[in-house]
């Protein structure tokens, strides 16, 4: 190195790992979000958290900051985090929301989409009604998520995907509360009420993989979001949207993240 040329001081590698191992608990939590692993109510701490991925608590509580801001998540004063409770006025602003954003994507995804991915997608759905039939309650709200995820990916808008994680984040509480209540409790199949709802569930499922195969973009579109509108019924018929989060219980998950 040239006398008087400035190179890179140790501080910018040093915050250069401590920012990957931040993104690295960040994207962990942001998919179990996703992934409606946690219910709502639900009380997190940092300590706890950062036992599970293996770190120390600064970039959890880091990780947990980004997710307030992005509503996620509630900052309680003694420095735990509550996963807010969701009631049905502000569930329905966030349908509603939902309906503008994933039924563009849909549009946008029937014209770009791949015969590769179609085929992920009808996989997907075989599976999902699997899962649902056989009381997997998780694998089903896995499965939600890769549907979902894999239609508006095809849409090749980063933004687009990027708001739309932004609200599953905020609602994905209210699907773990419905579906464990619906289907973790001791008996064998679905409920009268899930089984029927199911069954329009994936007809309509299966419209908008059709119109998608067919470049349909209107239809694809309007199949999305009418699915959108079943999953509304579902949690709203019956008060099964205030009673869902008191009866259900989501089972822990362990990950474990390496620091750098």
């Amino acid at each position: 190195m040239k006398s008087g040329q400035i190179g890179p001081a140790a501080p910018v590698v040093e915050r250069i790992e401590h920012e990957t191992l931040q993104q690295r608990v960040y994207g962990q939590l942001r998919t179990a979000f996703l992934e409606s692993r946690f219910m709502p109510g639900q009380t997190l701490t940092m300590r706890a958290l950062a036992e599970m991925t293996g770190t120390s608590v600064q970039p959890v509580r880091e990780a947990l900051q980004r997710l307030c801001a992005e509503g996620a998540l509630q900052w309680l004063p003694n420095t735990a985090f509550r996963v807010p409770e969701i009631d049905p006025v502000r569930y329905r602003e966030l349908w509603e929301i939902r309906k503008l954003l994933e039924g563009h994507a849909t549009r946008l995804a029937a014209t770009r989409m791949q015969p590769a991915e179609l085929a992920q997608l009808k996989s997907i759905n075989d599976e999902m009604r699997a899962a649902m039939r056989g009381g997997d309650a998780e694998r089903t709200l896995k499965l939600n998520r890769d549907f979902h995820f894999a239609v508006y990916r095809a849409a090749r808008s980063p933004v687009l995907v990027n708001m739309i994680e932004m609200i599953w984040m905020q609602v994905s509480p209210l699907f773990a509360a419905f579906t464990y209540h619906e289907l973790g409790l001791p008996r064998s199949g679905l409920s009268e009420r899930l089984a029927t709802g199911a069954n329009d569930f994936f007809s309509v499922q299966e419209a908008v993989i059709d119109a998608l195969s067919k470049r349909k973009v209107e239809e694809a579109s309007n199949a999305l979001q009418r699915q959108l509108e079943l999953s509304t019924t579902l949690f709203t018929r019956e008060g099964a949207l205030a009673a869902a989060p008191e009866k259900a219980q989501a089972p822990a998950r362990k990950s474990r993240t390496r620091k750098s």
